[in-house]
């Protein structure tokens, strides 16, 4: 799903006070879950905090005019605990490339470890 769609927002009432609140929708829930399922047949087990990793990706869209950027960031979330412990260990994305191909939409990742500290800087 495209970020645009993973959060929602709606105002509640705590304590008499009217506040907003912000929750993953039920779609970026299930598009998470179907990560973690692909993930846990592959056998991946996830790099441990501290390794810092690049990320390079073909992303292969239903049609032409989606955003590249929106599919990064829910996919790298929804990989939390699948190949990283937390999507802070990506230090660098490496070539990311979008193409349209309607038959078999998708993700086609790798992950590289670097020797870099959480900053970026060598070690």
């Amino acid at each position: 799903p495209s970020w645009n769609r993973v959060l929602k927002a709606r105002a509640v009432r705590i304590s008499g006070r009217w506040t907003g609140h912000v929750y993953k929708s039920a779609e970026a829930k299930a598009y998470a879950k179907d990560v973690a399922e692909r993930c846990a047949a592959a056998r991946i087990v996830p790099f441990p905090k501290g390794v810092m990793l690049r990320f390079s990706a073909v992303v292969a869209m239903e049609r032409a005019g989606c955003d590249l950027d929106d599919r990064l960031k829910v996919y790298l979330d929804a990989l939390n605990g699948c190949v990283f412990e937390d999507d802070e260990q990506v230090a660098v994305i490496g070539e990311v490339v979008r193409i349209v191909d309607p038959k078999d939409p998708g993700v086609r990742a790798t992950f590289e470890v670097i020797d870099v500290d959480r900053y970026g800087n060598p070690k």
